[in-house]
């Protein structure tokens, strides 16, 4: 007896990284620049537009939420092209000192989407 299998390996047209920096390093307070930088590739055969959407989400402590700053822009990664895209905000005195989610989310003109998120928390 033979048992023959097949499979196919498939990936999502777009991936994307994420990750968080401050500037000075250490803890997040009033004066610190937190840079979000989100590294982007394109796996299709195909050029694409895309959309990146960054945001920064202050989370009460009962749990509301608040999107305290976002940016958006658009450019067109050619088929397998990686690009690293940066966002910064400057955290003010007039930041809520607590929980924050900071989120990118990529999106193509299929509808395609990638996303990603991280938790940072200002003292």
């Amino acid at each position: 007896m033979s048992v023959q299998q097949s499979f196919a390996v498939v990936y999502p047209p777009l991936y994307l990284m994420l990750g968080v920096t401050s500037s000075p390093a250490g803890p997040v307070t009033t004066g610190s620049v937190v840079t979000v930088m989100g590294t982007l590739s394109n796996q299709t055969a195909t050029a694409e537009t895309v959309t990146l959407k960054a945001t920064l989400t202050y989370v009460s402590p009962s749990g509301q939420s608040s999107t305290i700053s976002g940016s958006s822009r658009s450019f067109t990664l050619a088929a397998g092209q990686t690009l690293g895209q940066p966002f910064s905000v400057t955290i003010s005195k007039y930041v809520p000192r607590g929980a924050y989610t900071v989120a990118l989310t990529a999106t193509d003109t299929a509808g395609d989407t990638a996303s990603g998120s991280a938790s940072l928390t200002v003292v």
